[in-house]
Order: structure tokens, then sequence, then C-alpha cells
């Protein structure tokens, strides 16, 4: 049997923790085209859902039985619940993370407790929940226990936040308990929980695909209980209406349940076209299990409801957002006729805050902010394009610069922001280089100013078409970077882009990388371009990216200094691609033995885990540096089809199919053209790599992330309007 569903461009179907919802039952297609509001939980959406396709399913369909408690009905009646303890839990309207309700714990005295319990029969996978506590810090806590096991606690001023556990299959006791010690009461003294998500046998188990959307790409994430490493699932596509199949990159199946994914299959296909709806196949070769699904990439025309202009001129005060947009109209801040110039003048933290959803922020110019140019709170669906941001940051005591960017999010609930072309330059403070040691915090580790950084967000980002750049003097710590804080976690791209003048990563996207696609970057003047340092979920795709000048200070002559590498790299585990980049080499000043660019191809700083790299061009200094540094021989590593001119460390049989050289350019090429001339080893040498190289030219793939014969390559604001 084949089951057919859609899945709408602008939502994303899984829960936070990485849980999926069925959207199909029986031999009924869901067809769901209308768009969601995203001010309601996704439990709610389930519930909706659930209801939705229980009126429209056939006497065949399986029952459907929801996973989620949200509290909406006002009571416990929905699951199992027992109350124990010296007061019973309640239902309340005075606090919820999402729609009106949410459990409260029951009043209780000093030395008292008060426990929710339920007791169901579960699958596999993670329980996620919203909590929040105000209570005496260290002293009454709410505390989950899973089969009488704690598993966590919480106290003092906690917000809304979700967590989740791994569950074992089988019957399982999950009991949330409020404690109390013996004396004092702070805040008020209470705990909220919400928006559950059982991992319970029911019909929104993981057995159904899932999909989350972008503008040119579609993450897919399916866990059918035949999955395993070993039966590859193959992915086949095709814009609705059309008659032929694409070939796409197989799923790759993870097994080990981390970062709050469950065990199952998930990847990318890419280099689709925006707001077209596709059809997709999965097959699973060795049994034969199939579904298809329809899924619909995001539009790139926004509706506007509203239009707020801004005062021509300069003003000097923060511009603060509160009001929301609706997924029917989004609200526009923009310039009056002559331009909006908000020069705060390093008199307040921000230009612009934002605490409201569907937002277009265009064409302003902010300058001045002590911390961020744009302070983004817990908000969602936000689009920055246009503006020119410049000036932020401030210097610290010790003369170098804070950590402040142009744009920058602390709110774990910051979802769907869209970056683009924006120019993000010159920072007012400037970052200590590699060479330079920062006695304050007892380092070398380059600290100061970035252009881009959310910490811990939602995911599903975009970032494109950027212009990053500064001077000497005022350089950036990273571009686009949070730090080591899960940025930009999951579903999210970060593609055609203009990169440089940072003393450490050009783009660094770190930890969780669960489908997260970074291509047609040109990067240079940094240390290291692409830091993944680690991917602990995967996959992370990483192609048809250009490196430039590579350096590790402005103090050393050339002929003594670290160049730094390409990508970096530090365990974790999650699946990496990197195919069709190529490393350039340019031309040193005179006097200067060696070129300029990177010194390390791939496995620069840590270990490499679970790589594969296809057609690239890992050129780097001298025959004498690494092309490839996979220090611990990692068996899962899988390197072919690369032209390099460095040493390859990797297990044994590896680049069996690569070329052991230096490129050759064409010499005709233009500006962002990178075309190896026909003469040139790596000349139609690549190998196919479905749904990243279908359109070569010739024979076959150039190697490299430029095919000769195609438009040149274009980065920054002007790309590819």
């Amino acid at each position: 049997m084949k089951r057919i569903w859609e899945i709408p461009a602008r939502y994303n179907i899984l829960t936070a923790s990485g849980s999926a919802v069925l959207l199909g039952s029986g031999t009924l297609a869901a067809i769901w085209r209308t768009e969601m509001s995203f001010g309601m939980s996704l439990s709610k959406w389930v519930v909706m859902l659930v209801f939705l396709l229980g009126l429209l399913s056939n006497t065949n369909a399986q029952t459907i039985t929801s996973s989620a408690e949200d509290f909406e009905t006002n009571d416990f009646s929905k699951f199992p619940w027992e109350h124990l303890g010296d007061a019973s839990w309640d239902t309340t309207r005075q606090e919820s993370h999402s729609g009106s309700y949410s459990a409260e714990s029951g009043s209780i005295e000093d030395g008292e407790s008060t426990t929710l319990r339920v007791t169901l029969d579960c699958v596999s996978g993670y329980i996620a929940f919203y909590r929040k506590v105000s209570s005496e810090s260290d002293y009454d806590h709410l505390e989950f226990y899973i089969d009488s096991v704690e598993m966590d606690k919480w106290s003092g001023e906690e917000d809304w936040a979700e967590v989740s556990f791994y569950v074992d299959g089988g019957k399982k006791t999950f009991e949330w308990t409020y404690s109390k010690d013996s004396s004092a009461s702070r805040g008020d003294d209470t705990a909220w929980i919400d928006d559950i998500v059982f991992p319970v046998n029911s019909s929104l188990a993981l057995e159904r695909p899932s999909a989350v959307s972008t503008f040119h790409c579609i993450g897919i994430y399916w866990s059918p209980q035949d999955g395993s490493r070993d039966n590859v699932c193959q992915v086949h596509y095709r814009s609705e209406g059309s008659t032929g199949w694409k070939e796409a990159l197989p799923l790759w199946y993870d097994d080990r349940g981390v970062g709050g994914y469950p065990a199952g299959y998930r990847g990318s296909i890419v280099n689709l076209d925006p707001g077209t709806v596709y059809e997709i196949k999965l097959e699973l070769l060795n049994t034969g299990t199939m579904e298809e699904f329809i899924a619909e990439t995001w539009s790139e025309d926004f509706p506007i409801a509203k239009t707020v202009y801004l005062p021509a001129g300069t003003t000097n005060q923060t511009f603060e957002i509160t009001e929301s947009g609706s997924p029917y109209g989004y609200i526009l801040y923009t310039a009056s006729a002559g331009g909006a110039v908000i020069d705060v003048d390093h008199n307040q933290d921000y230009c612009v805050t934002v605490n409201a959803s569907y937002i277009i922020i265009r064409g302003l110019n902010l300058k001045g902010a002590k911390e961020y140019g744009i302070r983004l709170y817990d908000c969602h669906d936000v689009v920055i394009e246009e503006c020119d941001i410049s000036d932020f940051s401030s210097i610290e005591d010790d003369g170098w610069g804070n950590r402040g960017a142009a744009i920058y999010s602390l709110s774990t609930k910051l979802e769907r922001i869209i970056v683009q072309r924006n120019k993000m330059h010159h920072p007012y403070s400037d970052t200590n280089s590699w060479s330079e040691y920062l006695d304050k915090y007892g380092s070398y580790h380059p600290r100061g100013p970035k252009t881009i950084g959310y910490v811990n967000s939602a995911g599903n980002h975009v970032i494109r078409y950027n212009e990053i750049y500064s001077e000497d003097d005022h350089y950036f710590e990273d571009c686009i970077s949070a730090g080591s804080n899960n940025f930009p976690n999951r579903d999210s791209d970060i593609y055609g882009n203009y990169v440089a003048n940072c003393w450490d990563d050009g783009i660094e996207a770190e930890d969780d990388n669960c489908n997260v696609r970074i291509w047609g970057n040109f990067i240079e003047w940094t240390y290291v371009k692409i830091a993944i340092a680690p991917t602990n979920v995967g996959p992370v795709y990483i192609w048809r990216n250009v490196s430039g000048v590579a350096r590790k200070n402005d103090i050393d002559p050339w002929n003594n200094m670290e160049h730094g590498g390409f990508l970096k790299t530090n365990a974790g585990g999650g699946k990496t691609y990197v195919f069709h980049n190529t490393i350039l080499q340019p031309e040193p000043p005179v006097g200067v033995d060696d070129p300029l660019g990177c010194s390390v191809g791939l496995g620069w700083g840590g270990p490499m885990l679970n790589t594969m790299s296809r057609n690239n061009i890992l050129h780097v200094l001298n025959p004498g540096y690494k092309s490839i540094k996979d220090r611990n021989y990692d068996p899962l590593g899988d390197y072919d089809y690369d032209l390099y001119n460095g040493y390859i460390i990797a297990k044994p049989g590896a680049e069996q199919n690569g070329i052991n050289g230096v490129p050759i350019y064409d010499p005709d090429n233009g500006d962002g053209e990178f075309a190896l001339d026909p003469s040139s080893p790596g000349f139609d040498a690549g190998v196919l790599i479905p749904n990243f190289n279908d359109d070569y030219r010739d024979a076959a793939p150039d190697i490299g992330a430029y095919e000769a014969g195609s438009p040149p390559m274009v980065f920054g604001v002007n790309a590819y309007q």
C-alpha cells in the first residue's frame, strides 16, 4: 500500500526534541495546503491534525490516538493521570507555554510534596515537555522521574524551556514532583508543565516520514521499523505534475539516538526551486518498504499586511518592534524616502530589538550599538534584508572587543530567521589574533565581535547573499557564529555569502548540525574557513564553497605563519558530506615562498568522524602539508575522487580514485569563474553525486566548486537577483 500526504511549506513537522507527528492514516491522503499559524505549539497542531484526519478517514483507516498532552481540556482526562503527595496538581489559565492551559503543581507547605504521575506503554524514543519553575533556588525543586529514577530537577526562576529524555520501549511511569524543604519560600512557589509528547505506540509514531523545508532544500526524517544501516533508503523526487523522477542522495541511517532525535533516516534534498511542491518517494532497498509524500519549499514572496516607515534622517534611540504580523501578512519596517539611519553612538546596547513575529526589516542603516545591531528575542518568521549594520560592539578594559554582533539572539524559541542581502562590516572594536594573549581570560583564543549568531535556537534559519568584511584593527572573532552553542542547530542553510576578516572561523556551524547545509560561499582572510567542531547529530552538507587567503595573525611574516584549515572538525559522529569545494592558493607577495591559502584541507583542529568527501580541490600550501587529516583513521571515513597535493592521513584505501596533483585554472576565467583548464588534473574527472552535480556539462563532473561552462558564481548582496 502506498500512502501520500502533504507537508506544508513553512511548518516544521518535527518537535523541538526531534519527535515527529503523523500526517496520514490508512489509505487516506492528508491534503493540507493552508498556511498554518505558528503561534500555536506543535502539540496543538497535532490535536487539530488528528481531529481533521479522524473526520476524513475511511472505515479501513486505523484509529488515531494522540501522543501529546497539552491540558487544553482543562482537566486530566486525556491520559490516566494520578495525583499523589500532599496536594493534587491542577490545570491553570494563569500560565501556559502555548494555548490557554498548563498543569500546575499543587499548593503545599514547607516539607511537603505534590506529584503528577502517569503510566503508559511506550516505544523506544523520547519524551519531551516544557517546564517552568518559580521557587527558592537550590531548595524547592521540580523533579522529573522515569520509573522512579530522577532524570533532572529545576529550581529558582526557570522560564519555559523544553527538555527531552530517552525512553526504552515498554511500560513506563513518568512522574513530576514539586517538593519543598523545611523552611522559606521564594517567587511564586510553584511549577508548571505543558506540551508533553509521549513516546507511545500510536499512529503518531515516527513510522511516517516528515519534512522541513527552506527555499532550496527539504530535510527528511523517517524511522520505519525495518530501518537499519544496511537497509539503504533511496530517495527520488519530482516537482508536482512532472513525469520523470530525479534521484537524490540516499538518506543516512543513524542508530545512535542522540540529541533528542530517535534512531532513523535523516537527510536532505537540495538545489530545489523556491515556492514549489515536490513529490518525494522513499524506498528501503532491502525490504521494499516505500512511502510517498508531498512537501513544498518556501516561497520568496512574503505577503505584507502593513508597512511602517521609519523617519528619514538619523535617530539616536533604539527602535523596538513588538507588533506581530501573521502568516498571511507580515509587517514591514523600512526606511522613508531618503533613508533611515539609527545611530545610537554607543549610548545604547541595541539599534533595533525584535520581540514579535512575521516581521520584515528592510533597508535600514544601523550604527553604534554597544552590543548588537539587532537583538532578537522570542520570535520567529523574521526577515532581515538589505540593511547596513556597522560600528557595533564595545571595547573592554583590556583594549579588545566584547562579543557584540550585528544580529544576535539568546532565545531557545528563535525559529525561521532569514538574513539576506545585508552588509555587516567594520565593528567598533577589534579581536586579538591567535598570537596575542588575553591576560583577562588566560587564553590565546581570539575574542571579539561577530556578525550573526543565535545561541541554542530552535533552528530552521536561512543566511544568504550577505557581505561580511572589515579591516585590520577591526577584525571579527568569527564571522557567522554563536560559538559552540548549537548554531544554527537544524534544518538551516548558509549560502551565497561573501565572508572575510576574522581571526578564527569564517562560518562556525557547530553542535547538532542536523540537516544543516552550507554551500556557495566565498571565504577569505580568515584562519579557518568552515568549522563543524563538532557535528553531534548530522547530517551536515558542505559543497561548492571557495576559499582564499588564510592567516593566523598580522604579526608574523608570511614565511613563518600558520595558515589554518579549510574544514575544522572535532569528532561528534554525525554524518558529514563534503562535495565539490575549492581551496585556492593566492599568489604570494615578492619574497614569500608559499602561496597564501589554507595549510590543511579537511580535518583541521580535532578528529574527523563519519565524513565523506568527493570531488574537492584540496590544494594546500605545499606537498608537506595535509590535504586530509583523519588523525584517528576513522573506519567510517570515506574519501575519494578528490584532487589533492598534500598528505592523505586516513584509513587504508582512501582516495583510490583521487588524483595527486595541482589544479591548473583556465587563464580566461573571469570574476566568479574557477574553471579548470582542460589540461588540468581533475577536469572531467569527478564522480556523479545525485542531486549535487546532475547538471555537469561534459564527459563527467569537474572536480572543484565550479563546473567549466557554467554561469559565474556570485557572492554577496547582488547574488542571483
